[in-house]
């Protein structure tokens, strides 16, 4: 980088921005190509995990995304408590593509309100890839969106187990062509693992859309 240019970055879980600035002399022409080489440098370095150049939110630009494109999100959320909907509709203007968000918290209310089978919660547990996935195909067929995205783990800080760590979530979305699931390890205390939650589902959605859709979902 050239020395007139002053790097910044602030890290919060789930989160990194940078923040580049030039208060050299010279011609201001000169001064933007500079910062607009390190630009093109960080974008190389960074790929797929920019999501804003100038500052917008992810719920922002996911909303902007679904809406350039017509579609339309769901959400069912269990140890998220809502927050992912809450994000969506912090967003003006996102009635035209958000259409619900249900938090079902209980086993029962999985399997009652998204019809997630209550066999394959017994037999894989409430935090497991395949509820996750039942979760997400379950909310997009029962409120008609063509984004059905979902969450289910451990926010902690108690109710962990060796096997299932306290911070273990498992996201789910799905689309026409079929359901993926991430699988992650959180750390920090419930509010983190929340929000951390919340950031990975909205990036899923993001990626999902970065590219144009073959057909309007």
């Amino acid at each position: 980088a050239s020395p007139d240019i002053t790097v910044t970055t602030l890290a919060s879980p789930g989160e990194l921005s940078i923040r580049l600035s030039s208060s050299g002399q010279g011609p201001r022409p000169a001064r933007e190509a500079r910062l607009d080489r390190l630009v093109r440098a960080i974008e190389r370095a960074l790929g797929p995990f920019i999501y804003s150049r100038d500052g917008a939110s992810l719920e922002a630009v996911v909303g902007a995304r679904l809406k350039e494109r017509g579609m339309t999100i769901a959400c069912a959320e269990s140890c998220t408590g809502g927050l992912i909907g809450h994000r969506l509709t912090d967003v003006p203007g996102s009635s035209a593509y958000f259409l619900e968000s249900v938090v079902v918290y209980s086993n029962g209310a999985k399997a009652r309100r998204l019809g997630v089978p209550k066999a394959l919660i017994e037999k894989r547990g409430a935090v497991s890839a395949a509820v996750a996935r039942a979760m997400a195909v379950g909310i997009r067929r029962t409120s008609g969106a063509d984004l059905g995205v979902a969450v289910t783990g451990i926010a902690g800080p108690d109710g962990g187990s060796p096997r299932k760590p306290v911070g273990l979530v498992y996201i789910a979305l799905a689309r026409a062509k079929g359901a993926t699931v991430a699988r992650s390890l959180f750390f920090g205390g419930r509010e983190d693992v929340k929000f951390q939650s919340s950031q990975k589902a909205l990036d899923m959605v993001r990626k999902s859309l970065s590219t144009p859709s073959r057909k309007p979902l």
